[in-house]
């Protein structure tokens, strides 16, 4: 009697994967082709003296005279410190101006929560579709994704205006 196939073809691996252990059990590996530039040193030297490729820098890195990245295809508003400060200083003082405008009362209430969540998100896609249209060249487009935003903008302003209109009520 024979074995069923799934037996079969597992018996078949192992077989196989004992062969290749026996023939490659003297087998040194090769070194790596290509320096590894996390194992590279401060110079990004090779042993063997090859450079490692330097990778290009992330859009939200500082230059080296500790400006914002010129190479970055992230637009930010002229005069916009945008890269250079941290984001916890940028979430704090956003929090603080939404408190100033709302008040705790309306911004403890978790619809409202969600409206700020919702709109935060909507803000972010269409920031990104501005700047893939702008990198692209596509000016409609911008002009499109700026006049959604004016949309989103005064839309969450109505939605917020209702919600703290509501008092308690959820």
């Amino acid at each position: 009697m024979r074995a069923p196939p799934r037996r079969r073809l597992h018996a078949a691996a192992a077989s196989l994967g004992l062969a290749l252990a026996a023939l490659t059990a003297g087998a040194q590996p090769e070194p790596p082709t290509r320096p590894r530039p996390h194992l590279l040193g401060r110079d990004r030297r090779a042993p063997d003296g090859r450079v490692a490729p330097v990778r290009p820098p992330h859009p939200h890195e500082r230059s080296e005279d500790g400006g914002a990245n010129p190479s970055s295809s992230h637009a930010h508003p002229a005069g916009s410190d945008y890269p250079l400060r941290p984001r916890a200083e940028r979430r704090r003082e956003k929090r603080a101006a939404l408190k100033e405008r709302w008040g705790d009362g309306v911004l403890s209430k978790p619809a409202v929560r969600g409206e700020l969540r919702a709109h935060a998100w909507r803000l972010a896609r269409l920031a990104r579709l501005e700047r893939l249209a702008r990198d692209a060249g596509k000016t409609a487009a911008v002009e499109r994704v700026q006049r959604l935003r004016t949309r989103e903008n005064a839309r969450h302003q109505r939605r917020m205006e209702a919600l703290s209109a509501q008092g308690g009520v959820e």
